[in-house]
């Protein structure tokens, strides 16, 4: 997206309600997507969009039933070639897993865990993104762990090896959730048959070499933005921009008119399912998501030039001075606040971004703080999850939890900010020396998008030193 600066020009639109703000974050599961959109500090001047508006609310459920929760998964095969797709070879046994919600197509992933009786470190692999899994056995008794986020697997391995059971949250920042598993042992997982040829038959779709782009309309949502990499016919990654700044990363397959792309992300079940048109030029589908699979939008998406989304995220006026009491510490000096969670997963993205400016720059005087939000009240729960952030991504400055629930969370988010949304976590403030805040970015992109990525490690760079060189400050 296009790198924009604060302009005078932009109009500044009223803060957020209380009202607005707990419609704007209750239930956003759906949070901090590997990919995520730039937002600046400021609109072009055409405005902000007026489409974009939030994620429909996830919501607490029972486990939905599947009349046969055991049965087996398709086997992936050896894929001719390597591609971008292609897993490296590691130890460890290859599964193809689906979550098998209720009236849903399977949303299928492929992960290598620990053969059984032993523990360690597995993996779960999304097209170019690989996640570290904790997975252990007990007896027959499988635990894939996320500690963080309080999420698990929980199944038990038949007689064949296949695996049964469930995917669980409990989260005290987004509620609970249940969706059922199952997976079968493959050799390798093979990208052609993520969705296998059973559940989307027909001949693979081919949308020409080279990424497209879509620009998609969804009625809640806004206008996003879908990149769609072919990797050979029939096989996608996609990442779609959202105006909030929550992006995400699928991975599926296209055959016959239809494509369908998945993925886990931290705590949220991600499927959109769409249809191309006979020309396809149009793709209309279902976008599903979040924990419980709340998150139910349709969409119309047309091929088109590249474009930049307009992201929601600014502040409120020129010269906009931020004021915290957990910042006091931190006065008159250039400062980066990582505004996050434990549960966000784009955090760890923007957090190794960090990481190497701090190491760069904080001779220089440059300073980092990262103030989690938990959305609870339990104050020695927050401060755990704060503890476990900062250890878990190995961070070498302070990080501090931010007490309050949803409904209190347009009290304690950064003031200042207007359009902020959980789902866009991290947002990430660079601040002048004089306390005026420079520039403002939503979530960040992960490697498994490497244009992308580039960018915004580029765009932080850009930030940083503009503070603490004093060529950010704010023109009086």
């Amino acid at each position: 997206m296009s790198v924009q600066e604060l302009d005078p020009r932009r109009p500044t639109q009223s803060m957020i309600s209380p009202a607005g703000a707990r419609a704007l974050l209750q239930g956003l599961a759906v949070v901090a997507s590997m990919l995520s959109v730039q937002a600046c500090a400021k609109s072009s001047e055409n405005g902000s969009d007026p489409g974009a508006s939030d994620p429909k609310a996830t919501e607490s459920g029972t486990p939905p039933k599947t009349s046969d929760p055991a049965a087996s998964v398709a086997s992936g095969k050896p894929t001719e070639g390597a591609t971008p797709s292609d897993p490296p070879a590691s130890s460890g046994q290859w599964y193809r897993a689906v979550l098998a919600a209720e009236k849903l197509p399977e949303i299928p992933l492929f992960l290598q865990l620990p053969a059984q009786g032993a523990s360690g470190t597995g993996k779960m692999v999304n097209g170019a993104q690989e996640s570290e899994l904790d997975a252990s056995w007990s007896g027959k008794d499988l635990t894939i762990d996320f500690p963080l986020i309080h999420a698990a697997i929980n199944a038990v391995v038949d007689e064949k090896g296949g695996l049964s059971g469930s995917w669980q949250v409990k989260s005290r920042s987004w509620g609970e959730a249940m969706v059922p598993f199952r997976a079968a042992p493959i050799d390798s997982p093979a990208p052609e048959t993520r969705f296998d040829e059973k559940s989307l038959p027909g001949k693979p779709i081919d949308l020409g070499v080279g990424p497209t782009v879509w620009r998609a309309r969804f009625p809640d949502s806004g206008v996003a933005k879908i990149e769609m990499e072919q990797v050979t016919p029939g096989v996608f990654n996609a990442t779609v921009l959202f105006p909030t700044g929550n992006v995400v990363y699928l991975s599926g397959n296209g055959r016959g008119r239809e494509i369908r792309l998945s993925a886990l992300i931290g705590v949220s079940i991600y499927l959109v399912v769409g249809e191309l048109d006979a020309a396809g030029k149009t793709l209309t589908g279902k976008w599903i998501a979040g924990p419980n699979l709340a998150w139910r939008e349709k969409f119309k998406a047309t091929r088109a030039a590249d474009f930049d989304v307009k992201v929601t995220v600014k502040t409120a006026k020129r010269d906009q001075v931020i004021s915290m009491p957990q910042l006091a510490a931190y006065k008159g000096k250039p400062l980066i606040v990582e505004v996050g969670g434990s549960w966000c997963d784009a955090c760890k993205h923007a957090a190794a971004a960090l990481r190497d400016i701090y190491g760069r720059y904080h001779s220089r005087g440059l300073e980092v703080v990262s103030l989690t939000y938990e959305f609870t009240d339990d104050t020695e729960y927050n401060k755990r999850q704060a503890e476990s952030f900062k250890k878990t991504y190995d961070l070498p400055w302070e990080v501090i939890s931010v007490d309050g629930s949803v409904e209190k969370a347009w009290e304690v988010i950064p003031q200042g900010i207007e359009g902020i949304d959980a789902s866009g976590f991290p947002i990430t403030l660079f601040v002048n020396r004089d306390g005026t805040i420079h520039a403002v970015h939503a979530s960040f992109a992960g490697p498994e998008n490497p244009k992308q990525h580039r960018r915004w490690l580029a765009e932080y760079e850009r930030q940083a030193v503009a503070i603490v060189d004093g060529k950010g400050a704010a023109k009086k």
